[in-house]
């Protein structure tokens, strides 16, 4: 969904219906803040299943040498996904 917006930001997608982005170290709890229902996971314990595991696969890969997006070049384009989809019942 946030390739319509030409938004480089990496992300897995699991079965379970969940996304999680990869953003640049230490600017995650950013978003948290900005998006209610939002789980953030970081710091040195915490972890996310990467492809090839079971039941996860790259919505969107990283790209070699690319750094990860910082929280706040993405947070504009994420506000025109998770607002709408908050509003209609689809996230928490």
């Amino acid at each position: 969904m946030l390739d319509r917006f030409a938004l480089y930001a990496p992300a897995v997608a699991s079965v379970h219906g969940t996304v999680s982005l990869l953003v640049e170290h230490g600017t995650g709890p950013r978003l948290a803040e900005t998006f209610a229902g939002l789980t953030v996971h970081h710091g040195p314990g915490a972890w996310i299943v990467l492809p090839p595991s079971y039941g996860v696969r790259w919505e969107m890969p990283p790209e070699p040498l690319r750094p990860l997006p910082h929280t706040l070049a993405i947070r504009p384009r994420l506000e025109r996904v998770l607002t709408p989809a908050c509003r209609s019942g689809e996230l928490p």
